[in-house]
């Protein structure tokens, strides 16, 4: 049997991530509503950074309904497979950063 080197997130669809990110507290349908909000209102939940330069940009979603969602993945979707990742992947997972939902594209 060959091991993997890389996990293998199976989401086919909103239905699917919105059971992933739901729990007791956050009931699937308002991960539903969450992830359909984050996609009809993403341009106005995305704020530019200070840390912007011309040709790389830095964008932020924190305290948004995007920032939100951001969160629940990076948690629910994401964390369990992060012992999977190797180690010279962008130099490692950084849990104190955990807090921050930015995105840099460039």
């Amino acid at each position: 049997m060959q091991i993997r080197k890389f996990p293998k997130i199976f989401i086919r669809s909103k239905s699917e991530l919105a059971k992933h990110i739901s729990h007791n507290k956050f009931p699937k349908e308002e991960a539903l509503n969450l992830i359909n909000d984050a996609l009809l209102h993403s341009e106005e939940y995305w704020k530019d950074s200070k840390h912007s330069k011309p040709e790389k940009y830095v964008r932020n979603a924190k305290f948004t309904p995007l920032g939100l969602l951001l969160k629940k993945i990076n948690a629910m979707v994401l964390a369990p497979h992060d012992k999977t990742l190797p180690n010279f992947i962008f130099g490692g997972i950084k849990v104190d950063c955990l807090d921050d939902v930015a995105v840099t594209m460039v």
